[in-house]
């Protein structure tokens, strides 16, 4: 290993977190950026699933409501 890579393995284990984008601190503003992003796009794609399996399990308790109540007549 290069001292380079020692150097930033010792400072990431000290505590010290290199930034993720270049050496200006504008590079930690766009790592935060970045991953707000991405997790906003999880957020969004997570509801999208949870709202198609309610949406799912909605229609099933109609149907099988509905063929409850065909039986009836």
């Amino acid at each position: 290993m290069n001292d380079e890579l020692k150097e930033n393995l010792r400072s990431m284990l000290s505590g010290n977190a290199p930034q993720l984008f270049g050496s200006y601190g504008g590079g930690t503003w766009l790592g935060i950026l970045f991953v707000v992003i991405i997790f906003s796009a999880l957020l969004f794609f997570g509801y999208k699933l949870y709202k198609s399996i309610k949406d799912k399990e909605k229609k099933r308790q109609e149907k099988k409501k509905s063929k409850q109540m065909k039986k009836k007549k």
